[in-house]
């Protein structure tokens, strides 16, 4: 698995070299989005919020009702705005996996700008919303009948709240594994890409998970020291400077990650679904 991990990292760098226009347009716009996103926050944030409403005179309530419901409206207009970037970073993902997938297992190179327009990305795209939605959705009902339990029946519903959390934290991962080859399955046109996941996956899910551990590795070293070089251990001035390194460290390292994820997914799926083309050199079939 050690092998595996690498030979993602491996190819991941070989699929952004032979692809740069790609790989540069990826590392702008997916950090643009996030910026984008952190504005969005810090606006909401910044907008005035209302205190307790005791010994207020009917005129001051009134425009404490005011203040509560503008919140209410700038939460949702910050929902939404973030929906937005989440399906734009969506449609910035997904010619990047896909060219990426398609590399490794058909050994092809479309080098081009990182913006889902053809058939195959967009559906490429949508998956990727469609499979973060699943993996939010059921956690977030957990969490929210965990939270009634803390609540209702204090110390022993603290730790109902914490089993269903951890549950659906688990429950979360299995169903992302199951579906870990159903990108790959759409870089190629599958007809059913999920079910043909699932099916591939099964008895391979450890093997899976531990591989993404393993590559994932580096990254969390990385961040952890990038961290304590530019955020915390500098002020004033320099950590500005310090925060615009991050930012761009940042990018490349999401670029990698997608990339490496991707050639992670294309290796277990050529192993498990067969050899479907010579592929690019080094790669085992």
């Amino acid at each position: 698995m050690v092998d595996l991990a690498i030979q993602c990292w491996s190819l991941a760098f070989g699929a952004l070299r032979r692809m740069p226009r790609l790989a540069w347009s990826a590392m702008i716009l997916l950090p643009a989005l996030q910026i984008l996103a952190t504005l969005i926050i810090i606006m909401a944030q910044a907008s005035p919020t209302a205190g307790g409403d005791t010994g207020l005179s009917p005129q001051m309530r009134h425009q404490l009702a005011l203040a509560h419901s503008a919140t209410l409206a700038q939460t949702l207009f910050q929902v939404a705005c973030n929906l937005g970037v989440a399906v734009l970073r969506a449609f910035v993902v997904a010619p990047l996996a896909v060219a990426v997938h398609r590399f490794v297992l058909l050994d092809e190179a479309r080098d081009r700008f990182a913006i889902a327009t053809t058939p195959r990305e967009v559906r490429f795209a949508l998956w990727i919303l469609g499979v973060t939605l699943i993996t939010i959705a059921g956690p977030f009902m957990l969490g929210v009948v965990a939270g009634i339990f803390a609540v209702v029946a204090g110390t022993a519903g603290k730790v109902v709240a914490i089993v269903l959390i951890f549950v659906s934290a688990v429950l979360a991962i299995i169903v992302l594994l199951r579906l870990a080859l159903l990108f790959p399955a759409i870089a190629l046109d599958r007809a059913a890409p999920a079910r043909e996941s699932r099916t591939l996956t099964y008895r391979h899910v450890w093997r899976i998970f531990l591989t993404g551990v393993l590559m994932s590795l580096p990254v969390i070293v990385a961040f952890a020291v990038v961290l304590a070089l530019f955020v915390h251990g500098q002020a004033g001035n320099t950590l500005a400077a310090g925060g615009v390194a991050f930012l761009v460290f940042s990018a490349v390292v999401q670029v990698l990650v997608i990339a490496a994820s991707a050639a992670m997914a294309s290796l277990f799926y050529r192993r498990y679904a067969g050899s479907l083309a010579p592929p690019p050199a080094g790669v085992p079939v």
